[in-house]
């Protein structure tokens, strides 16, 4: 999805194999939550997504697997 910006984020417990998660507040309403063992939980606490459009991808169920500057 095109245009989302990050609002605020909140560090989640770490999953079984060690890897960071994220619960992520977007500027639209939308919330969700980081991938499980998924690069993206260590690429989405760059400050270089701050206060940029950002794309972002989901897996079937909802959950963070991407995120690139737009």
């Amino acid at each position: 999805m095109d245009g989302k910006r990050i609002l605020t984020m909140k560090k989640l417990p770490n999953s079984v194999k060690g890897n960071p998660r994220w619960q992520v507040w977007f500027t639209d309403g939308d919330v969700r939550i980081t991938q499980s063992d998924s690069n993206v939980g260590f690429e989405i606490s760059d400050a270089k997504y701050r206060n940029k459009d950002v794309t972002v991808t989901y897996s079937r169920s909802g959950r963070i697997t991407g995120i690139e500057l737009t």
